[in-house]
Formats: C-alpha cells, sequence, structure tokens
C-alpha cells in the first residue's frame, strides 16, 4: 500500500533518520466550511467537507498520537526525538507497573498488524495512555493508505464536478436575502481554498505516512530485545517506586539526555510557544465568534425586517377588508332604504287605487 501510494504520488520520503522520527504533528486540516445559503454551493462544500475531514482523522491519527506518546514519556529529555526510545520507555513503565515483570503484561511482538500487544491494564494512567495512543498510531499506519487513496480520488472528482458549476448563475437563483447573495461569493471562494489546501496537504500527509511506514518496519525487530531487556530497567524503578514513565524517562534512561539546565531551557522555550500559539488560537475563536454574532445579527434584523413587513402587509390587509366590509354595509343600509322607498310607494299607490 505504501508503495502504492509513493508510485501514484512520486513523494515517497526514505526511511533514513531525521531531526525527527515518526510522524511530525503539523496543524490540522481545515474540513468547517462557510455557509453561503446558496444551496448549490452548500451541497457541493458539504460534500467536500466530509472528505476533508476523513482526511483530517488519517492526519491526526498519525500526528497526535505520536505527540501524546513523546508528552507522555517527557521527551523533552531527548536531544532528538526518536519513537524507538519513547517506546522503550513505555515498556519499561509497563514492567515497573508489573513489579518488574514483563511477563506478567503477556507482550507480544509480531510481523504484522497490530504489531506489539501487551496488557496495560492495572497501570498507572498515563502508560495506559501510552498504549493507547501507540494502538491508534499503528491502527492509522494500517488504515491509513487505504482512506487517504479513497479521500483522494473523491476530492479530485469533486473538484472536476465543481467545474461544471455556474456559480453566478446559481447565486442569482438562490432564494435567499441579498446581502446573502453579496457574500456567497466571497465564501465560496474561502471555502474552495481549503479545497485546494486540503490536495496540498494530501501529499504532505501521504509523505509521513510512506515515511512512518518505513520506520516501524525498522523498529519492530528491535522491540524484540526492548521486551527481552525490559525488566532490567523495569525492577530498577519499581524498587524506586518509579513507575510514571516520566520518571523513567528522568531517573533511569539509559541513552543520550539532557542536562538539566538544557532540559529546563527547552521546557521553557515550548511553554512560551504553546503560549503564542494558544493566543493566536484563541484570537481566531474569538474573531470566528465574533462573525458568528455579527452574521446572527444581520439575521436576526433581516427577521426583523420581515415580521414588520408581514405586519405591515397583514395590517393593510386588515384595513382593505374593513372598507369592504364598510362598502358592504353601506351598500346594505342603501339597498334597505331603497327597499323601504319602494314599499312605501306602492303602499301609497294601493291607497289611490283603493280612493278611487
Amino acid at each position: 500500500n505504501a508503495e502504492y501510494m509513493g508510485k501514484i504520488y512520486s513523494n515517497t520520503m526514505g526511511c533514513g533518520g531525521g531531526k525527527e522520527e515518526g510522524a511530525k504533528k503539523k496543524d490540522g486540516i481545515d474540513y468547517e466550511m462557510s455557509t453561503t445559503h446558496v444551496p448549490d454551493l452548500d451541497d457541493f462544500c458539504g460534500k467536500a467537507s466530509t472528505i476533508l475531514e476523513a482526511m483530517e482523522h488519517v492526519r491526526a491519527g498519525l500526528g497526535d498520537t505520536v505527540e501524546g506518546i513523546y508528552e507522555l514519556v517527557d521527551a523533552d529529555w531527548l536531544p532528538e526525538l526518536k519513537l524507538l526510545e519513547a517506546i522503550k520507555i513505555f515498556i519499561w513503565s509497563v514492567s515497573a507497573n508489573k513489579e518488574g515483570k514483563i511477563s506478567n503484561a503477556r507482550p507480544q511482538i509480531l510481523s504484522e498488524a497490530p504489531y506489539i500487544t501487551l496488557d496495560a491494564s492495572e497501570c498507572r494512567v498515563q502508560v495506559y495512555e501510552i498504549n493507547q495512543n501507540l494502538t491508534e498510531y499503528i491502527k492509522a499506519l494500517v488504515e491509513g493508505p487505504g482512506k487517504l487513496i479513497e479521500a483522494g480520488k473523491a476530492l479530485e472528482e469533486l473538484v472536476e464536478q465543481g467545474k461544471t458549476l455556474n456559480v453566478k448563475e446559481s447565486i442569482q437563483n438562490a432564494n435567499c436575502s441579498p446581502m446573502d447573495k453579496l457574500k456567497a461569493a466571497g465564501k465560496y471562494a474561502g471555502n474552495m481554498n481549503k479545497v485546494k489546501n486540503g490536495l496540498t496537504r494530501l501529499k504532505e500527509v501521504m509523505e509521513i505516512l510512506n515515511k512512518a511506514v518505513a520506520d516501524l518496519k525498522e523498529l519492530i525487530p528491535q522491540l524484540k530485545e526492548v521486551v527481552k531487556d525490559a525488566d532490567k530497567i523495569g525492577k530498577e524503578a519499581f524498587d524506586a517506586g518509579h513507575l510514571l514513565p516520566q520518571e523513567i524517562m528522568e531517573f533511569h534512561y539509559t541513552g543520550p539526555k539532557r542536562t538539566k539546565e538544557e532540559y529546563k531551557k527547552v521546557k521553557k522555550e515550548k511553554e512560551e510557544k504553546d503560549k503564542k500559539k494558544n493566543k493566536k488560537k484563541d484570537k481566531k475563536k474569538k474573531d470566528k465568534k465574533d462573525k458568528k454574532g455579527k452574521e446572527g445579527k444581520e439575521e436576526e434584523g433581516k427577521e426583523e425586517k420581515e415580521e414588520k413587513k408581514e405586519k405591515k402587509k397583514d395590517k393593510k390587509k386588515e384595513h382593505k377588508d374593513n372598507e369592504e366590509e364598510k362598502e358592504d354595509s353601506d351598500s346594505n343600509k342603501s339597498d334597505k332604504k331603497d327597499k323601504k322607498k319602494n314599499k312605501e310607494g306602492n303602499d301609497d299607490n294601493k291607497k289611490e287605487k283603493k280612493h278611487s
């Protein structure tokens, strides 16, 4: 599957090590579309949103799960992020939580999916969470290729269909307010930028996936040795009362590690970076909320106008009905008067005839 995807997109990455092995976390694929209030356009954008969301699930399964593993083992101690080293910490932690006996977790290293299985129940919650992230990551590697190929084909087909869509005509024929029609083209263009970005990101996620599959194939044989020697560190950590992955990283990890000063510096830089990122995220959320609020007020204004219009219409109709009623009443009165006159005239004629 990985080779097949590489042939399709001609951008397979090598499996050699870099600054960071495994999947890199990138910003998510934006699949949320703005509502244009034009049925044809919203139908098209809805289909695109579904495809982009499926792609985002694959991306998150790769990037976010690995990022979660690094966070839980406190990988800031490592000069280079390597998934193998993070998994070592996990396996040693399982051993420590099983009283220094990895055999109690019944581990299995397999040559095919799910590749690694062990019982992380009755372990500290952080250890259990690493196991969940690792399971999700491997699942994404196994299922991801098919899902991405399917999403890529569907998105390209949809883009082709979109070329036949007459945007101008759809907006003109839409049963929506003049204000919505005015904004529809801009909103649709923004949605199309997300689709274009999705196609670009699809290739990036393919590259990450291909590399991750290759890395995992290299990593699996090495895990057999890690499991075999797990109790050496696991028993040591258990005796010291260190059952958390972060503690095992700080006090028992034997590979290249940053000094305490370097670690603190990295932590501080990371915190500052996260603050900026969160600030940017909060601003984006606020802008989105304000925009929705503004649109909501506009909708309320439109509804109010429509309500007033309807009331005016009803009043006009009521007035018209009253006028007609009055006319009918006057007409009836006039008819009655005429009848009375006719009757009086007839009576006079009768009297005259009688007298004669």
